[in-house]
This record gives C-alpha cells, sequence and structure tokens, in this order.
C-alpha cells in the first residue's frame, strides 16, 4: 500500500465517523457491501472513482479534502480575505467589497451544507422505502 493510499484510508475512516456513518450505511448509500468499505478502509482495496464521488456527495466532503490536497476551501478564502481586510492601505468602500465578498462565502457554505443534509436525509427516506417494498412484497436484497 502506498503513502497516499495510506492516507486515503485513514481520511475516509475519519470522515465516515465523523458524519456518524457505519460502514453497512456507507454501503447502502453507496451501492456496495460492507465487506468492500472495510477493504477499502484498510487500504486493501483502492476506491474506485465512483466511489469517492458518491461518498463526497453522502458526507459533503471534496475529493480534494478527502485525499488532503489543499484548495481554495472556505477558511482559505476568508484567511485571504482577513489579509486584505487588514491591510491599511485599503480604503473604506474597498474593506466593505471585501467584507461583501466574505458575507458571500459564509452563504455559499451554508448553502452547501444544507443542500447536503437535505440529499443524505433523503437517501435514508429512499433506504426505508425500499426496506419496506423489501418487507411487503418478501424480496431479497
Amino acid at each position: 500500500m502506498t503513502d497516499i493510499q495510506t492516507k486515503l484510508s485513514k481520511r475516509l475512516i475519519e470522515i465516515r465517523k465523523s458524519r456518524g456513518f457505519s460502514q453497512q450505511e456507507v454501503a447502502e448509500l453507496t451501492g456496495l457491501k460492507r465487506p468492500t468499505i472495510a477493504n477499502i478502509e484498510r487500504g486493501d482495496q483502492r476506491p474506485s472513482i465512483d466511489f469517492l464521488i458518491q461518498f463526497s456527495q453522502v458526507t459533503g466532503v471534496s475529493i480534494d479534502e478527502m485525499a488532503g490536497i489543499e484548495g481554495s476551501s472556505v477558511k482559505e478564502v476568508d484567511q485571504l480575505i482577513t489579509n486584505f481586510a487588514n491591510d491599511s492601505r485599503l480604503e473604506k468602500d474597498q474593506l466593505a467589497t471585501i467584507n461583501q465578498i466574505r458575507i458571500y462565502v459564509q452563504q455559499l457554505e451554508e448553502e452547501k451544507s444544507e443542500l447536503n443534509n437535505k440529499y443524505v436525509k433523503a437517501l435514508e427516506e429512499i433506504r426505508k422505502i425500499h426496506q419496506k417494498l423489501i418487507s411487503q412484497f418478501k424480496i431479497k436484497p
């Protein structure tokens, strides 16, 4: 197993647990089997890009964040804006514009979080309906 694979495996476990998902729940939400999730988390199996995209959607964590790639996260944007705002050479209207940008970025992050929560709730409802259909029609999953 490579360093990158080890890091990704540990990160997937960390993200899954922080979001309160069991391996079984992740398996159901991504269409994989629980042993496959366990193999991915142990680093015995490389995750497919399809799995990473689904995992990202379920958990609300970008693939860049999963892989530990530094990007333009909200925290980094906020730090950049703070640096600009602390620049004494800026005029009042420039500071107002910077603060508007900060508010906009924060709103985007809140909307992203809200959408992710709605998506996870919808998936949970679909899972409940699926289980109900299985029990009503006595279908083997």
